[in-house]
This record gives structure tokens, sequence and C-alpha cells, in this order.
């Protein structure tokens, strides 16, 4: 028998997503953020999204700059994510060195990808609406790098957590996935 879950909770069970660290930059400020209500949304052409809260500095740098990143840090980065999700760019001056992060310059766009993490997608703000009290930002793909030792067509999920993608699943609690298995098809 099933336990009944609050609805505000519901999003915990479409998770355990990939949790990402959202990168912006407008004028001389950048910024990152943790995020894990992330997703693809179309391959032709490449979008995802994001949600954030308008309350948070990054929500703000997005929304100016017009693009962001979506940087995907390994398991052994757990306790600098929830670092940052701890404190607010708009009082940390430089939130990349206060949680030890190297901010590095994306191919494409302004906003910075992150030195540590095993890949990222560089977009361009295509829309953003309001859902809830959050903004969902959608975004295109413009770019895009991962480490070859953590993916090749899909995640590898090598035994070395600094090759494995990092899992948030609610409040303080993060995971990785341990194998990845194919099911044959006919």
């Amino acid at each position: 028998m099933k336990r009944e879950v609050e609805p505000r909770r519901a999003n915990r069970l479409l998770n355990p997503g990939c949790v990402v660290l959202v990168t912006a930059r407008h004028g001389e400020r950048s910024n990152f953020m943790p995020a894990a209500w992330v997703t693809p949304v179309s391959h032709d052409p490449p979008l995802c999204a994001v949600a954030i809260a308008p309350k948070r500095f990054t929500h703000h740098l997005i929304a100016q700059s017009k693009e962001f990143a979506l940087c995907i840090p390994p398991l052994s980065l757990a306790e600098k994510v929830r670092l940052a999700g701890d404190m607010s760019g708009a009082d940390v001056r430089d939130k990349f060195a206060a949680v030890g992060l190297t901010p590095e310059a994306a191919v494409v766009v302004s906003a910075p990808t992150i030195a540590e993490c095993l890949g990222h997608v560089e977009c361009r703000l295509i829309r953003s609406f309001t859902a809830g009290d959050h903004t969902i930002f959608l975004g295109q793909a413009v770019a895009a790098a991962v480490d070859p030792r953590a993916f090749d067509e899909t995640w590898t999920l090598p035994p070395d957590p600094a090759l494995r993608p990092l899992h948030h699943l609610g409040g303080p609690w993060f995971a990785a996935l341990e194998k990845r298995v194919e099911v044959a098809t006919d």
C-alpha cells in the first residue's frame, strides 16, 4: 500500500534529476546557483528549461543578460553545491571564490562555466514565463561540452565519484546513480 505525499512535495517524486549549477553574467557581475528543476524539452531546436525563484540573484542576471549556462557537478562536489545553495550572490560579491569553484569562459555565451563540473550546456534565453512562485527560463542550447571519461552517448557512471553526476533528492539529500543498464529492444 502506498502512503500519501503532500502535493507541495510531489516534485520530489520526479527527482532525482541531475542537479545543475546555473551560471549567469550581466555587466561585471557573475553568479551561480544550484537548481534541480531543470529538464530538456525539445530536440529540434535543442531546448531546456530551468525553474528559478524571482528572489534569486541569478534570476535577475538571466533576466537582464538573456543567457545562462547549466553546469553539471559531480557527486564529489555535493558539499560545495549545498554551500552555494545556502548563500546569495546578492550578498557575496564573488560566490565562486566563497564556495571554492573556478569560473571559466564559455564558448558562446557570456555566462561562465565551472571548471570542476563534468560538463555544461550554454543557453540563449528564448522566453520566460511565470509558473506559480518560479520563473521558467526556456533556453536554446548553443554550445555544450562534457568530460569524455564521464559521458559517451549517455552518462557512463564509472566507479570514480568525481565522474558521476550529482542528483538532488530534495532538502539536504543528494545521490549518484550507480550503474547504467542497457535494455535490449526487439
